[in-house]
């Protein structure tokens, strides 16, 4: 999925002044959360957010951004956000426009390293 990925924003702090990462696609981007390594038990591992990915990308037509969108895989599903209405598309996106894809794994899988 690399090859998909144009740059790594690594700007993004929270209160604590860790790292989180955004991925950046062409057209998208995958919101990943904090730094592997840094993540548990806060986040899933990265192990498992890959597996997310690959879930994704089997969805979309092996797009880890969903065809262009902005993406979450930090909380341990993926949330893919969809622009909002030409009304208020100044405004963003919104979480009443996302959708949730889910994805069996044990639970077990989301600490593993």
């Amino acid at each position: 999925y690399l090859a998909q990925v144009r740059a790594i924003d690594v700007s993004r702090r929270d209160r604590m002044g860790r790292v989180h990462l955004v991925l950046h696609t062409r057209t998208g981007q995958v919101r990943w959360g904090l730094a592997p390594g840094q993540a548990f038990p806060i986040e899933p591992v990265a192990r498992f957010k890959i597996r997310l990915l690959r879930h994704l990308a089997s969805q979309y037509a092996g797009s880890i951004d969903a065809g262009g969108q902005i993406v979450d895989i930090f909380a341990g599903h993926i949330l893919v956000h969809h622009p909002a209405t030409a009304e208020v598309r100044a405004g963003g996106y919104t979480d009443a426009q996302a959708s949730e894809l889910a994805v069996s794994e044990p639970a077990q899988s989301r600490t593993d390293g």
